[in-house]
């Protein structure tokens, strides 16, 4: 989920008119938390799918915590004790994220470079003294790192493509950071958002593991 005080999201409509609270909703004795709302122009427009929320958090600089399970096809040892982790499913726990946003432009178009480097401990992993001696760690740490890219990927073309609008607050970024071209696509942001083009860098480490046999 997000969390949002008031004050970010009055900053944030009366700069772009964009804004996003979580939706509460109650399911019998439970009181849930699921999916996002967005809003323009203090009007609600739709919702942000929970699976796009942690890659919105990461590239906004807004993810302290979270997990990840991931499939891990990677590399097989065949000295540890007839078990392969190909092909199983592994539990990621971030501890940090940290995201760095480089801006250009060409050929009239925008370009970001976003670079992640997110921290976090491998749950639920049995090792051996004969992995921790190997590149197994290095493997995994690559496999994750892929993974998160495709994720980030995904949830930025759904935020062009399918939603259309900047609630990824580029726009105040862009206006802070690098002001001149803030001027040049002011008046057509929202166009400018949805043609720009988006390279990722994900750097994901491994500094604790569950379980050491």
């Amino acid at each position: 989920m997000i969390s949002v005080n008031l004050n970010e999201f009055l900053g944030d409509m009366k700069s772009s008119g964009l804004g996003m609270l979580p939706i509460i909703s109650r399911e019998k004795d439970e009181i849930v938390i699921k999916n996002v709302a967005l809003m323009k122009d203090f009007k609600y427009i739709g919702e942000l799918d929970d699976r796009y929320i942690r890659s919105y958090s990461i590239i906004a600089n807004k993810l302290h915590e979270g997990k990840k399970l991931f499939n891990y096809k990677g590399k097989t040892l065949s000295h540890v004790i007839s078990y392969s982790y190909k092909g199983k499913i592994l539990s990621y726990n971030i501890t940090s994220s940290i995201s760095q946003i480089k801006l250009n432009e060409e050929n009239g178009r925008l370009v970001f470079d976003v670079k992640v480097k997110i921290e976090g401990d491998l749950e639920n992993f049995i090792i051996t003294e004969e992995i921790l001696k190997s590149d197994i760690i290095k493997d995994i740490e690559k496999s994750i790192s892929n993974q998160f890219e495709i994720e980030l990927k995904e949830a930025v073309r759904h935020f062009q493509e399918d939603i259309g609008f900047d609630y990824l607050n580029l726009k105040s970024w862009t206006k802070k950071h690098r002001y001149n071209l803030f001027k040049k696509y002011e008046k057509n942001w929202d166009e400018a958002f949805r043609n720009a083009k988006f390279n990722f860098e994900v750097e994901a480490f491994i500094r604790r593991v569950g379980v050491i046999r």
